[in-house]
């Protein structure tokens, strides 16, 4: 059972650099493009990356980046061993069935990621700050996600400072545990939450809501 884990874990870690270095290049392509990826289990698609360029794109531009997506998707299966898809869409049709309520995920000072071993917990702005919230190892953007979860947030990472199990991933990574959080009304936290640990996957907790999701923008999108 151990090894099965520890090579499940491997695989996991494998495909979010993999999936990081992908979404890296098409934003080198396209910077204004939304990217909304999911690790979905699709046949034998390992990752889904939905390309939604910007409208001012031309169905030629739209097609050019298209081929270079698709030679960088085979490169990566022919090297990773990993087959990540990766379409890009029609914006504007794309927009009309966006299922996605837009969250505003925080940062700290000087716009950037809010570190979870050093936020400054007891200010009152925490107080009373209730929602979801994501942990992960990666920076700007995830290599792995750790944590999702919900509740009042000073509450929940002043506990999850205090838990071994997470840190343990910034310690094997050697990289710095961030975290962001949303204000989420509480009826609705359970589906949102069900929603990101879904798409994301996280390392520690498994015991997330069974119930319909609400879709909502990551914080990396």
């Amino acid at each position: 059972m151990t090894q099965t884990a520890q090579t499940h874990d491997d695989y996991r870690e494998r495909l979010g650099a993999a999936v990081t270095t992908f979404s890296r290049f098409i934003r080198d392509l396209c910077p204004e493009a939304r990217l909304d990826t999911s690790f979905f289990h699709y046949d034998a698609e390992d990752a889904l990356i939905d390309i939604i360029p910007p409208a001012t794109l031309t169905e030629e531009q739209r097609e050019a980046l298209a081929d270079k997506v698709a030679e960088k998707g085979m490169d990566i299966l022919l090297n990773e061993g990993f087959l990540i898809a990766a379409g890009v869409e029609d914006p504007e049709l794309a927009n009309r069935r966006r299922p996605q309520r837009q969250l505003t995920w925080i940062r700290c000072q000087d716009d950037a990621w809010c570190k979870l071993d050093s936020v400054d917990l007891a200010h009152e702005y925490f107080n009373t700050m209730y929602g979801v919230y994501i942990i992960w190892v990666g920076g700007e953007e995830p290599q792995v996600v750790v944590y999702v979860g919900q509740g009042h947030i000073k509450e929940r990472l002043a506990a999850h400072r205090k838990n071994p199990e997470i840190f343990l991933y910034g310690d094997i990574l050697d990289t710095d545990l961030y975290v962001t959080w949303a204000t989420v009304a509480r009826q609705d936290c359970d589906a949102v939450e069900a929603y990101l640990a879904d798409k994301w996957h996280p390392k520690v907790g498994e015991r997330h809501p069974r119930t319909p999701h609400i879709a909502v923008n990551s914080p990396w999108e």
